[in-house]
C-alpha cells in the first residue's frame, strides 16, 4: 500500500537470496506482479507538466489502462500524432518526418515519487536500524545505504535512456538484429517520461 520506494526496495530484498531466508525472499517475491497502477489523472498531469502541452497535441490516442506497473512507473501504449514532412525528404521513423499512428510506449513515474524519496529512505533506514539493534543477525541497514545512490539514478529517466542507448549499441554490434532495443522517442522524453518505439 506504501508503494513507490517500498516496493522498490521489497523487489531488492526479495533478490537477495543469497544473504537473506528463504520465507523473506519468497514473501518479498510477491511485490514483482502485484504492483496497482495509478489513476490515469495523475499520469496526464505528469504528461502535461513535462510535455508542456495538452495530451492531445502530442498523441492521437492515449490508452488509460496501462499495459505495465512498476515499483516506480507505469507504462501506457499510444499513438504519436503525426508530423508534417520537412521540404527535403529524409529519414521515415518515428522521430519525426511524417510516419502516420506511430505506436510508442509510454513510461511515465508516478506523481510523488520524487517528493516522498527522502522521506521514505529515512524511514526504511530507521526501520532497519531498529531491527539490527533488537535482531543483531538482521542488521540490513548497510544495503540500503548502497542502494541509495542506484535508487536516485533510476529517478532519472534520461540516465536510463542513456543506458538503452548504450545497450542497443552494443546488442547491435554482437547480435546484429537478433535482439530488439526500441528507439527512443527523444524529442517527448524528460527525467519523469520515457518514450520508445512499442515493439510486440
Amino acid at each position: 500500500r506504501n508503494g513507490g520506494l517500498f516496493v522498490k526496495v521489497g523487489q531488492g530484498f526479495a533478490a537477495q537470496n543469497h544473504l537473506l531466508a528463504a520465507e523473506y525472499c519468497d514473501e518479498m517475491k510477491k511485490l514483482e506482479d502485484c504492483v496497482e497502477h495509478r489513476p490515469f489523472a495523475e499520469v496526464k498531469r505528469v504528461l502535461e507538466e513535462d510535455l508542456q502541452r495538452p495530451l492531445s497535441d502530442v498523441f492521437e490516442r492515449f490508452d488509460e489502462i496501462p499495459i505495465a506497473a512498476a515499483s516506480l512507473a507505469q507504462v501506457h501504449k499510444a499513438v504519436l500524432k503525426a508530423i508534417p514532412p520537412p521540404p527535403i525528404s529524409g529519414s521515415n521513423r518515428a522521430e519525426g518526418t511524417g510516419r502516420e499512428s506511430a505506436v510508442v510506449a509510454v513510461k511515465v513515474q508516478y506523481i510523488d515519487v520524487q517528493d516522498r524519496f527522502h522521506g521514505d529512505m529515512f524511514t526504511m533506514q530507521s526501520m532497519l536500524k531498529i531491527i539490527g539493534h533488537c535482531f543483531p543477525g538482521f542488521n540490513f541497514g548497510p544495503l540500503m545505504h548502497r542502494a541509495e545512490d542506484i535508487l536516485i539514478a533510476e529517478l532519472d529517466f534520461r540516465k536510463e535512456a542513456e543506458n538503452q542507448r548504450r545497450a542497443g549499441k552494443e546488442f547491435h554490434l554482437h547480435f546484429g538484429n537478433r535482439v530488439a532495443v526500441p528507439p527512443l522517442i527523444e524529442r517527448i522524453s524528460t527525467p519523469r517520461v520515457l518514450v520508445t518505439e512499442f515493439v510486440n
